[in-house]
């Protein structure tokens, strides 16, 4: 699970960058695995976080490019 949560923690540090807002990115983590303690996920809870949060991240990423072009 270490290798998953260097990888949370690593995504919420670029939602930050990109924008996203604390609140914000707490509010993602609630709706996509229900709880908002990182360290009380199970392995499968962070599998998933790690998924919703590259595609916010992805998402976030696209939408700055488009706003410089």
């Amino acid at each position: 699970m270490d290798k998953e949560t260097d990888r949370v923690s690593d995504l919420l540090g670029q939602l930050s960058h990109l924008g996203y807002h604390q609140f914000q990115i707490e509010r993602i983590i609630r709706d996509s695995v229900g709880a908002s303690d990182l360290e009380s996920l199970s392995s499968e809870q962070a599998g998933r976080l790690v998924g919703v949060l590259e595609e916010y991240t992805r998402f976030a990423a696209k939408c700055r490019s488009v706003m410089k072009a």
